[in-house]
């Protein structure tokens, strides 16, 4: 999970800090605007592109990496593309 140090963010990503699998990361911008900061910064393409292909590679019945043991998918990566 990205997100800046704005207030309102801040307290909502720190509640999931401590979930099994997320990571929380805290990009110094005050405001609520992180993927449009991460864009700017030519860093959210990928972003994406590096969780699509994981996500690709468990639908392909790899494994998990070890960073990842037990990770359980939220939504199936059809519904992405």
């Amino acid at each position: 999970m990205y997100t800046g140090t704005w207030a309102h963010d801040l307290g909502q990503a720190n509640l999931l800090a401590g979930v099994e699998g997320v990571t929380v990361n805290v990009e110094q911008l005050d405001s609520h605007r992180v993927a449009a900061f991460l864009d700017s910064e030519r860093r959210l393409l990928p972003l994406v592109h590096t969780a699509l292909a994981a996500q690709m590679r468990y639908d392909a019945g790899y494994p998990p990496p070890p960073s990842q043991a037990g990770y359980r998918r939220p939504v199936r990566i059809a519904n992405v593309l």
